[in-house]
C-alpha cells in the first residue's frame, strides 16, 4: 500500500522518492519471523478451485 500511494502522489517508487506522510506509519519489516514462502503455505489446486467456484456462485460457501 505504501508503494502504491507513493507512486500515486509522486509518480515514482525510487529510493530517493519520499514516503508520503499518509502512509509513513506503515512498517515494511517483519521482526523475528521467517517470511519466506513454503509449499505448506500455498493453496492446493483443490482449495483454489473451491475459492473460484464460491466466487462464481455467491451464497454456496466454501
Amino acid at each position: 500500500m505504501r508503494k502504491i500511494i507513493q507512486y500515486a502522489k509522486y509518480g515514482s517508487c525510487d529510493r530517493d522518492t519520499p514516503i508520503p506522510p499518509e502512509v509513513s506509519w506503515i512498517s515494511l519489516t517483519v521482526k523475528g519471523k521467517d517470511s519466506r514462502v513454503t509449499s505448506e503455505s500455498l493453496l492446493t489446486p483443490e482449495e483454489f478451485g473451491r475459492i473460484v467456484k464460491a466466487a462464481e456462485n455467491p451464497g454456496t460457501g466454501l
